[in-house]
């Protein structure tokens, strides 16, 4: 179980929280912390995005302490798609699809789909995509040939499996060969050891319920296109959810409420089209390490949007979801409630993940940042800014 600390854990009023916000966050945290183990998990050779498995070269060397971690690395991304009905953002697709359906599923996939689902492996796989087994291999003086270029990067030794004069078949065994050594860094990885004990505990089997034959009787691609294929590529692909409402629990001038409800759409979906980091950032907020490393970033505010509001680091799956901003004028119901409208600084964002929503106190402070200088450059900083992206990306209660 995890807990959401929604305040200062010292001070006297504060909650713990549990239901599907922290849960997802949860999951998506160990999921992040799996692939850190080294000695099991690597970068792949296209992306330091995407995690592949680290598999010993030599099947002896392996012991029982590391045939008991690859069994539980594959229980686990079972368990994330099963709970979740999201891939595990930084574990590779092409791993799942291959322990689905076998090696030969590689080279079946749709060339669009690789482009759309992992447009950095189809950078490296794209020249391979049009060569039929009727087309001889490039000779070493067309040198800068893409597919010559793309051996050498990949492999050691001479293409003879490329033989001039090859059956389709013995094509198709080649090109497993190649997609391999690109996704997974090593030409026959389903030969490892390890491989073959990960693999044994992500297709679960208890009573009558078989977790992979329940996947292929869905259409394992079509099932992973769905699951993986959650990622934010555009800034637009988040803002059609975002709504926002007035609260019904206003002061007497409800109208007021609402012209600041659209002021905040407004400004907020000013702040989303915002590239990397807002100016100012640094050092309150960010190392000038990270500052510059996210500069030119489009999707950095919608991912951390959707992870502070949701605890989702991947679009929901449902159709109709939504992320629901309500601004209200709380009438005060103390002398304490009365100070804090009266002050000049805004109130904390009240983040619910478990439900997707977002409460908005309007108080004197926040009236006024959000009446503060606007910019039609998004990518200049505003007080608002700042103050919103300090307040979304708090998510301290989220460690493993």
């Amino acid at each position: 179980m995890s807990l959401r600390i929604s305040e200062d854990p010292t001070q006297r009023g504060s909650r713990a929280a549990v239901g599907p916000g922290p849960e997802r966050a949860t999951f998506q945290a160990a999921a992040q912390r799996m692939v850190l183990d080294s000695s099991c998990w690597r970068h792949s050779v296209y992306s330091s995005d995407v995690y592949i498995l680290n598999l010993s070269v030599i099947d002896s060397h392996s012991t029982p302490e590391r045939t008991t971690a690859m069994r539980a690395y594959g229980a686990f991304i079972a368990l994330f798609l099963f709970k979740m009905t999201q891939g595990p953002p930084p574990v590779s697709f092409w791993l799942l699809l291959v322990w689905l359906e076998g090696p030969r599923a590689m080279i079946s996939v749709p060339e669009r789909i690789v482009q759309h689902l992992d447009p950095k492996a189809y950078k490296e796989l794209a020249p391979w995509y049009k060569f039929k087994h009727t087309d001889n291999f490039p000779t070493v003086a067309q040198a800068s040939h893409p597919l010559r270029v793309s051996w050498i990067q990949h492999f050691e030794s001479a293409p003879v499996i490329f033989a001039v004069g090859r059956s389709e078949q013995e094509h198709e065994y080649a090109l497993m060969t190649v997609f391999a050594r690109i996704a997974f860094a090593d030409p026959a990885p389903w030969t490892k050891k390890d491989w073959a004990d990960a693999k044994s505990s992500f297709l679960l089997e208890w009573d009558d319920f078989d977790f992979g034959q329940t996947i292929r009787a869905l259409g394992a691609l079509p099932f992973l296109v769905s699951v993986y294929n959650r990622r934010i590529r555009h800034p637009d692909d988040l803002s059609p959810h975002l709504r926002f409402v007035t609260s019904d629990d206003n002061r007497d001038d409800a109208r007021t409420t609402a012209l600041f409800t659209k002021l905040g759409e407004l400004r907020i979906k000013c702040y989303l089209r915002g590239c990397g980091h807002p100016a100012g950032a640094v050092p309150q907020l960010v190392t000038q390490a990270q500052f510059d490393d996210a500069r030119g970033d489009p999707l950095l505010r919608s991912y951390r949007l959707l992870s502070g509001s949701s605890d989702n680091d991947m679009l929901p799956i449902s159709p109709g979801w939504v992320i629901e901003f309500t601004f209200n004028h709380r009438r005060p119901r103390s002398n304490h409630e009365e100070k804090l409208q009266r002050s000049s600084i805004p109130t904390a964002l009240d983040m619910h993940t478990c439900a997707d929503q977002c409460g908005v106190d309007l108080n004197k402070g926040m009236e006024e940042l959000l009446l503060g200088p606007a910019v039609s450059d998004p990518n200049v900083a505003t007080p608002l800014d700042l103050w919103f992206h300090e307040q979304i990306g708090n998510r301290k209660y989220n460690r493993i």
